[in-house]
Parts: structure tokens; C-alpha cells; sequence
């Protein structure tokens, strides 16, 4: 257990230092191997690094590799700590940036909901909003929660569409379709952290795991698993 929080508090000196010292930069090396084919590990030789961009100012908080053309061009989605998500390519070209809303973006995911072959930005924010975003930048639709939302992950239906999932502070996990519009609930026994869904059970069908906090920040987490009603 010591080694545990030995480890958690390098991680966390680690983190925060890089946040302060590139913090308006993106440097990659090999985060984002699947970007570019024929990069499948790391060296420790410098010459394995691809590229290292400015991102204009922007402290990033997510980055997420994206498809945004119709031919499998592969970018770089990334939400910042004011608000803005941007597109970038692989060697640092900005294709677009836009900024949905004033929140803070607790969470970034990028799935294909729409089934058009590009993928969609979903950002959920601390003013309760979730911002469905096109490959090309432009906003398709914003779902207007109560309360800041902390996560936000995608889920595959027994009918083998995508359902988007949602919750923070307001305790309740929404799940939406691909045009926003609430599926159905489900009433948590906290704050929900963390999300995340996939065959987990090895049934053919996505589960998706929930965790919770007493409070927004802090407190013992709970972890359960769960089949959603409407999934």
C-alpha cells in the first residue's frame, strides 16, 4: 500500500510539473502511436519523437486521436482549461477551434455516434452541459444538465448503436442517443466520478462500471457495475 501512495505522489509531482512547464505545448512522442502507422512502441532515443507543436496559449486538459475525414485522416481533439476544443493534425496544424460554452471540461470523449465514418467530440463541463461536437468543429447540440458534469463516455446498445453516458454532481447517470434526447436514468448513491463501458462480462453486450463519491472531490469511492435500462 505504501508503494501505492509512494507511486500516486511521483505520479502527481510528475503531472503537475509538466502542466507548469509545457503547459502551452504539446509534445508527442509516442501518446498517440496509433495516429501514425508504422510507430508501434517508444525508445529512448530522441530520434523517436514525432513532433512538439504550440497549442496557441491554451492550457491542454484532454487530449483524445480522432477521425475527421471521410478518407481516415486522423487528428488530435483536445479541450482546454478555458473552455476551447481543438483540432489539430498529426504534425500540428490547427484545423479548427471552437469554444461551446464557459465551463470548465471535466471530460473529453470521441466516438463515432452519428455512424458516418468521422468521429464526434463530447465535452462534458462544470456549468452542466454536454456539447456534442461534428468532425469539422461545428456545435450539433448541447444537453443542459442541473449540475456540473464530471464525465461522459459512449456505450454500445444491445442493438448495437451508440448510447452516450453522462453524470457529476447531480448524482444521476444520464444516458443519450446520437441526436442528445434522454434514453433513460439511473439514480446513483453519489457523486459520479468516473464511467467508463465495454464487454466486460464477455457477453456480447457493454456493461458500464460506475464510480462514486460521497462528495465532489474527496470521500471513499464506490465502484458498480451495472446493465443500464435502455442499453
Amino acid at each position: 500500500m505504501k508503494r501505492n501512495r509512494s507511486y500516486q505522489s511521483v505520479g502527481c509531482k510528475v503531472a503537475h510539473y509538466l502542466c507548469s512547464r509545457y503547459r502551452f505545448r504539446i509534445l508527442i512522442t509516442f501518446l498517440f502511436a496509433a495516429l501514425i502507422p508504422g510507430i508501434h512502441g517508444c525508445a529512448s532515443r530522441s530520434d523517436t519523437a514525432v513532433t512538439a507543436f504550440s497549442t496557441g496559449g491554451h492550457t491542454v486538459y484532454h487530449l483524445k486521436p480522432a477521425t475527421v475525414s471521410k478518407a481516415g485522416r486522423r487528428a488530435i481533439i483536445s479541450a482546454a482549461y478555458d473552455g476551447s476544443v481543438l483540432c489539430h493534425t498529426q504534425m500540428g496544424k490547427l484545423l479548427w477551434k471552437v469554444k461551446p460554452g464557459e465551463g470548465f471540461p471535466f471530460d473529453l470523449a470521441v466516438a463515432d455516434i452519428d455512424d458516418d465514418g468521422m468521429d464526434e467530440s463530447l465535452v462534458a463541463s462544470s456549468d452542466g452541459s454536454l456539447h456534442s461536437i461534428d468532425h469539422d468543429g461545428k456545435n450539433i447540440w448541447t444537453f443542459k444538465g442541473n449540475t456540473p458534469l464530471y464525465r461522459v463516455s459512449v456505450a454500445k446498445s444491445h442493438s448495437d448503436t451508440l448510447v452516450i453516458l453522462t453524470g457529476g454532481v447531480e448524482r444521476i447517470l444520464y444516458a443519450l442517443s446520437a441526436s442528445g434526447k434522454i434514453i433513460s436514468k439511473y439514480e446513483a448513491d453519489g457523486v459520479i466520478r468516473l464511467t467508463g463501458s465495454g464487454n466486460i462480462m464477455g457477453e456480447g453486450q457493454d456493461f458500464t462500471a460506475v464510480a462514486t463519491a460521497r462528495s465532489g472531490l474527496s470521500g471513499n469511492y464506490t465502484l458498480r457495475l451495472h446493465r443500464l435500462p435502455g442499453l
